[in-house]
């Protein structure tokens, strides 16, 4: 029950930190990757002095699973970020909380889980919800769209690195590697972009970035005490929490077309949880 809430809490934070940095990008010349670049400067600089309080090793004791950890989640971090500057909240985390669905499909190749064929029907419905909430004519696609899911292809390596990490190294450094990593990543794709903020969007963008590193800090706490699928099935949330969100704050709009697509991706990953309890249950049994 611990990780499950710790995952809730962390899920709510992403979603207002999406929240915020897409108050900085609308109908500014600024770039996601701004977002990024500080959320990834505020954390190394805040995972340093926690590591350094506790007399911490700086050294990882699994140095691949904290390196995986580190590329993935930088990468979609970044392209969730630079996502939001061209779609609206609700389709950004929709489409990068397909990660669930990659989880199970990636895991197989990864860290050796077993695969069930009877995924891929979860998976395919799935993409059916994708499909509705893109809504592509084929002749021109939302670049938003396109970046957000890819940002869900990369965060569902990022999450089964996650919890290979928790089993070796202590969550500071975890998330020392993680925020440093991007830090030198994203600056170096930032230097051509850069473009000075006003006032205001300084302290949206700091404020994003407080509660994306909040929520990597839980998060990264949290999988501890959950495993990598059903931590990512319970993360499922932020579709609706982002959701009331992007209405709350920015009007989204919510079609009929969009609400079937979000309900047919949570729909596939609360099948893909309960198949998976189901099995646990029956291997317990015998």
């Amino acid at each position: 029950m611990r990780g499950v809430l710790f995952v809730l809490l962390a899920e709510f934070c992403f979603a207002l930190s999406s929240v915020f940095a897409k108050l900085v990008l609308e109908g500014s010349e600024l770039s996601g990757l701004q977002i990024t670049f500080f959320r990834f400067l505020i954390g190394a600089t805040v995972a340093f002095i926690a590591i350094k309080r506790s007399g911490e090793r700086l050294k990882p004791m699994n140095i691949k699973w904290i390196s995986l950890r580190a590329l993935f989640n930088t990468a979609s971090a970044m392209c969730f970020f630079y996502s939001l500057k061209y779609t609206t909240v609700t389709n950004a985390n929709m489409l990068g909380m397909t990660y669930p669905l990659w989880v199970v499909m990636v895991a197989p190749l990864i860290i050796g889980e077993a695969f069930r064929k009877r995924n891929l029907f979860y998976v395919g419905v799935a993409l059916v919800g994708v499909y509705l909430i893109v809504h592509p004519d084929f002749n021109e696609f939302n670049i938003g769209d396109v970046w957000a899911f890819v940002a869900g292809l990369t965060a569902s390596v990022a999450v089964i690195s996650l919890r290979q990490c928790r089993k070796y190294d202590s969550t500071n450094l975890i998330i020392f590697y993680l925020m440093s990593t991007g830090f030198v990543i994203n600056g170096f794709f930032l230097f051509s972009v850069w473009s000075n903020p006003n006032p205001l969007q300084w302290v949206y963008i700091i404020i994003s970035a407080l509660l994306g590193l909040m929520a990597q800090i839980v998060i990264t706490h949290g999988y501890k005490y959950i495993e990598a699928t059903k931590g990512s099935i319970v993360s499922s949330s932020r579709i609706v929490m982002a959701g009331a969100m992007g209405v709350m704050f920015f009007s989204d709009k919510i079609t009929i077309q969009l609400l079937a697509g979000g309900v047919l991706i949570l729909s596939a990953q609360i099948g893909l949880l309960f198949d998976k309890l189901r099995s646990f249950t029956r291997s317990s049994v015998v």
